[in-house]
């Protein structure tokens, strides 16, 4: 995408509905595999915290 059309972009965010910013959210994050994979681990630790030297929950 050229730089002008990007700025463009960026100036019409700020008037996305609602639903807008979480479909576009859910776009950009699913873009990236390793994108989804940190968001699992992260949501793994935080349904069952640990401590990292006992594993201890």
């Amino acid at each position: 995408m050229n730089t002008h059309l990007f700025t463009k972009l960026l100036d019409q965010v700020s008037q996305l509905t609602d639903q807008q910013t979480k479909l576009l959210g859910n776009a950009l994050s699913t873009r990236n595999p390793i994108t989804l994979i940190i968001k699992e681990i992260e949501q793994r630790l935080v349904d069952n915290p640990e401590y990292p030297h006992c594993h201890s929950h």
